[in-house]
């Protein structure tokens, strides 16, 4: 859990270096809280409610997101901005941490 709160506490770091384990522990409890909203969602008959809770969470976990990936690229040896590439940017965040 440090390493979520981590990329909060650094969200608008875009220059710094990040481990594969600080991206990788943020993004899979991500991914957990997206489906679990999602599962609140099928649950509830309120779906305003669960849509707009839904793109709070976005709203609040995108900058931190992106912020992680372009210091994990810098920290892998790539182009920043290859993050904003869908799929791709996940491979590259799983590269090893340049020497």
């Amino acid at each position: 859990m440090k390493y979520y709160f981590l990329a909060y506490k650094k969200m608008f770091d875009f220059k710094g270096k990040s481990s594969k384990k600080e991206f990788w522990n943020f993004f899979i409890i991500d991914m957990l809280i997206f489906i679990m909203i999602g599962f609140f969602e099928g649950l509830t008959s309120h779906k305003l409610l669960a849509d707009n809770l839904l793109f709070i969470y976005i709203g609040i976990s995108i900058i931190p997101f992106f912020a992680l990936g372009f210091r994990r690229l810098i920290d892998a040896g790539y182009n920043k901005y290859l993050f904003f590439i869908p799929l791709a940017n996940l491979l590259f965040a799983s590269m090893e941490s340049k020497k």
